[in-house]
């Protein structure tokens, strides 16, 4: 349950989303939910080929849907 909340999050993020802020949105649905669970998430999304990893400058990665 909690993949399929953070996969909707990035899909209706409208463009790139950061881990940081995707765990805000979580959490503020699902309290359980821990920022490690989010790594993990975007993590797999990444593997999986549903998602793409974005650095925008050295510090800072988003996330997009492909």
């Amino acid at each position: 349950m909690q993949r399929r909340l953070l996969l909707n999050l990035v899909r209706h993020a409208g463009g790139h989303i950061d881990a940081k802020e995707l765990y805000r949105r979580a959490s503020s649905q699902d309290e359980s939910i821990s920022l490690a669970t989010v790594y993990r998430g975007l993590r797999l999304f990444k593997e999986l080929g549903l998602v793409e990893e974005r650095w925008l400058g050295r510090l800072h990665c988003c996330y997009e849907l492909k």
